[in-house]
């Protein structure tokens, strides 16, 4: 009864999601009649999302031609692309300087590379730095990352690493991901800079949090309160830092520090993720338990009903006498409870034959 309640509520949702949405389309196609270039815009959106490039390019180019220069910019990717009509480099060229010169910060930069590479057009290196200094002023904060790229490997620019690492980090300091990540690798291998472990954990751990920060809706000032009420003892504000920070490689140990503190103070979820963590804390120094310490997190994790640690506790009575005394009916217990767990089938049947083989 309750699945079938719950099947009417998914499909009461549907219907309404579906709903909502063609009532919105017909609504936009009613304004797009009567001219309105934002609504010929957003259908052009839509069409392009369903691929349906060619209603989508229909749209765009009637709504770039009313002034939209969203369309402009959409057109002039089409055009520039060859999405599903041949290529038309002196159009894109066009739309994206009539987009960039309406303010749109995406025609700007591709005008700067455009101009920069001598792509499609010869190469004229002040006219491209003019466009992306443009697109800067409005906030593409992602310009000097390109910039510092090119004055890095000296193409389109003469090479100049000093200038590269300013403009990497003003693009980082201004919360530009990829920088971030990039200064990280400079400041851990020493490339162009002197190599600096604590600067490249600053900026592994800020690109992490820019990551947290769009995957998950929060906001700096959020990171920071966790990170307060963190070094107050707030085990669930712990927890989170231990999501944010393991989301990346290079801030997994972060990441582990901050699960353990939680796990420690009791907090549940921590304990799992312990578990979760155990295949990969080789990786880092900081993330090293003993094998005794692991033991317990491994217990925790099981009594909590992660099968993946019923089955390690099983091998470990079983065959690691070296962390543990062995305990062959301990072993069993914990199989058979992996087992009742409702394990995928491949983990099932493969601790069916370990119990039917050694017990």
């Amino acid at each position: 009864m309750k699945k079938i309640l719950l099947f009417v509520v998914i499909a009461i949702v549907s219907f309404s999601s579906y709903s909502q949405s063609y009532s919105h389309i017909k609504e936009l196609e009613t304004k797009a009649k009567e001219g309105d270039a934002q609504a010929l815009y957003e259908l052009g959106n839509f069409c392009y999302e369903e691929d349906i490039l060619s209603k989508a390019f229909k749209y765009y180019k009637k709504a770039a031609k009313l002034g939209n220069v969203d369309a402009m910019a959409q057109l002039a990717r089409i055009y520039f692309e060859e999405y599903y009509i041949k290529p038309n480099y002196r159009k894109a060229l066009k739309w994206y300087r009539k987009a960039a010169e309406g303010g749109n910060t995406e025609a700007m930069i591709m005008l700067g590379s455009i101009y920069t590479t001598g792509l499609i057009v010869e190469q004229d290196t002040v006219e491209g730095l003019k466009w992306y200094r443009k697109a800067l002023e409005l906030g593409e904060v992602g310009v000097n990352r390109f910039l510092a790229s090119f004055y890095e490997n000296g193409s389109f620019l003469k090479r100049d690493t000093s200038l590269a690492i300013k403009l990497y980090i003003k693009a980082a300091e201004q919360e530009d991901e990829k920088s971030q990540l990039r200064l990280g690798d400079y400041y851990k291998k020493g490339i162009l800079i002197e190599k600096d472990h604590d600067k490249a954990v600053y900026w592994y751990k800020k690109a992490s949090e820019n990551k947290f920060i769009f995957q998950n809706s929060y906001s700096r000032s959020q990171i920071e309160e966790l990170k307060r009420k963190a070094g107050e003892g707030d085990a669930s504000a712990m927890y989170e830092l231990g999501n944010l920070y393991s989301d990346y490689w290079y801030t997994m140990c972060e990441g582990f520090k901050f699960y353990k503190k939680a796990a420690e103070l009791g907090n549940e979820s921590a304990k799992q993720r312990m578990y979760d963590f155990f295949h990969k804390y080789e990786q880092c120094s900081s993330c090293m338990v003993k094998d005794d310490e692991l033991f317990n997190w491994y217990r925790d994790a099981a009594e909590l009903g992660n099968y993946d640690a019923m089955i390690a506790l099983g091998y470990i009575y079983m065959y690691r006498d070296d962390v543990v005394e062995r305990d062959t009916t301990e072993s069993l217990k914990w199989y058979r409870k992996a087992v009742n767990w409702a394990i995928p089938k491949q983990w099932s049947n493969w601790v069916r034959y370990m119990i039917m083989v050694f017990y």
